[in-house]
């Protein structure tokens, strides 16, 4: 998996997984659309990289707004 494409596509995805009434980025919506758009499901699941970078780009964009 390449973990710059990965986050790139999530990049796209942020806002739409972002809650509008908490501003919050849901995470597994996140992992889940990018699963999708990249085909990575391994049968129906979602690799764990992804939650977890998922998490990660989250965080980053949290610290972002923060500024």
């Amino acid at each position: 998996m390449n973990a710059t494409l990965v986050r790139n596509t999530m990049r796209t995805f942020i806002q739409e997984c972002r809650d509008p009434l908490t501003g919050e980025i849901n995470c597994t919506k996140l992992a889940e659309e990018t699963a999708r758009a990249l085909n990575l499901y391994v049968g129906d699941v979602i690799p764990e990289e992804l939650f977890d970078l998922s998490v990660e780009l989250s965080q980053e964009y949290e610290e972002q707004k923060r500024r």
